[in-house]
């Protein structure tokens, strides 16, 4: 719940308090009608439903022409460390970018785009 406070407290120093609400619930059953947003923005978070899942579930919250942007670990090379993959087997969905771009298509989403993020960007300033 920190976390919404704070973000609570932003909404309402930048005066989005009536365009903006702040609700917590479980991501794989959101409390939301069919066709109730125009985007659906998860960043960092889709591993926790898997991200077939998500695209099949959170479908009929979009508008039509509404978009989803989810961001998502892949893997980028085959040769990859032991350490990594041992790191992400609590991850087992986990796969390569070609593989989410297929399972976007599979799912009948139309990619518009996707990028992968430069190495400075997981670099954490202490």
């Amino acid at each position: 719940m920190a976390f919404l406070d704070e973000l609570k407290k932003k909404i309402a120093i930048h005066g989005f308090g009536d365009r903006v609400k702040c609700q917590q619930a479980d991501m794989k059953a959101l409390p939301f009608s069919d066709a109730s947003f125009d985007l659906i923005w998860c960043e960092a978070a889709v591993y926790m439903m898997g991200f077939r899942a998500a695209l099949e579930s959170w479908r009929r919250l979009l508008k039509p022409g509404g978009c989803m942007a989810i961001s998502d670990l892949v893997w980028l090379k085959a040769d990859r460390p032991a350490e990594a993959v041992d790191y992400w087997t609590a991850y087992p969905d986990m796969t390569t970018l070609d593989a989410r771009r297929s399972t976007t298509r599979a799912c009948e989403y139309d990619l518009l785009g996707d990028f992968v993020l430069p190495a400075d960007a997981w670099m954490v300033p202490y």
